[in-house]
């Protein structure tokens, strides 16, 4: 199957209910080869996911709206807007949305993909007839996933492998800021924090800055807009993504990116994790730096630009 850039939004036709509330796979294993999903869901007031632990993937939520109370391993969390929360592999962990009236948002990844197909199966709206349809714990297991019973020590529930790995949280306008050539980026996390499965970030683009034929033979990235637009241009073709929309940028594929014309908000995620290394060596957290820098520090880990780029 050809690859080439491509602006993927929520499809009315394909939401699902979890917990009585709207889902969207914005970004399927289909379009990462399997790297990592990215959904966008609702949590509704008094409701959320019964403790659990995933054996698979490496788990995040970045909440867009409303406020979480959230237990991982036995630590205890508040969320509020703008929060990002990472979960590794194996650590048991539920939350629920304790306002009595709002309704949260947020966005959701596995890392790898495949967890998300759990969250279809076991949707009313999605799943297989009621007839053969599995229950809430069986569709569990099939997708290696654990619902542990209420009250369970989420602690002691942790799987082995993962003993000695914790919760990040970060609080909103939290990570390391690095500034490149219009385009700031908010590390969140990335290899230390996720075992090596991915990278995400805040991204903010001044109107007019430009990434200039971006490309990677190691990195599957995806850009989700918040607000503002982001362009990507292939070939001559103009790929665009407005707020609520993600941007998919395949590895092996070439494109220029830049914001519409009031700037870009968006987080972004790749896979494999380690485009937070590169950022680090090429760009400054106190001022501006240059697009050189960024081509001589990628080109070892497989993250390239036109050449001439910055120079």
């Amino acid at each position: 199957m050809s690859r080439f850039p491509r602006s993927l939004e929520r499809d009315p036709a394909r939401t699902i209910l979890v917990g009585g509330a709207p889902l969207d796979v914005i970004v399927g294993s289909e379009d990462t080869q399997g790297a990592f999903s990215l959904s966008l869901g609702q949590v509704l007031p008094g409701g959320g996911p019964p403790p659990h632990v995933h054996s698979r993937e490496e788990e995040f939520f970045y909440l867009l709206e409303g406020s979480l109370d959230a237990t991982a391993a036995g630590e205890r969390f508040h969320a509020e807007a703008g929060t990002f929360l990472c979960l590794p592999r194996g650590l048991a962990h539920g939350f629920v949305n304790a306002s009595k009236s709002a309704p949260a948002s947020m966005l959701g990844t596995f890392a790898p993909a495949g967890g998300e197909q759990l969250l279809v199966e076991q949707s009313p709206v999605a799943g297989p007839p009621p007839a053969s349809r599995l229950s809430p714990r069986e569709v569990a297991a099939k997708y290696g996933v654990e619902i542990l019973p209420p009250g369970a020590d989420l602690k002691e529930s942790t799987l082995d492998y993962a003993r000695g790995r914790h919760p990040t949280v970060v609080a909103p306008g939290e990570g390391d800021l690095r500034n490149l050539g219009g385009f700031s980026f908010t590390i969140k996390v990335g290899t230390e924090e996720t075992a090596g499965t991915y990278t995400a970030m805040e991204l903010r683009v001044e109107p007019g800055a430009e990434l200039p034929g971006l490309s990677s033979d190691v990195f599957e990235l995806v850009a989700h807009v918040i607000d503002g637009a982001l362009v990507a241009d292939h070939n001559g073709t103009e790929v665009t993504a407005r707020s609520g929309q993600s941007l998919s940028l395949p590895r092996g594929v070439t494109a220029s990116l830049r914001a519409g014309s009031g700037g870009a908000t968006a987080l972004v995620v790749s896979a494999p994790a380690g485009l937070e290394r590169i950022l680090r060596a090429s760009a400054s957290s106190s001022r501006r730096t240059g697009l050189q820098r960024l081509a001589e520090a990628g080109r070892p880990l497989g993250l390239y630009l036109a050449p001439g780029a910055g120079a």
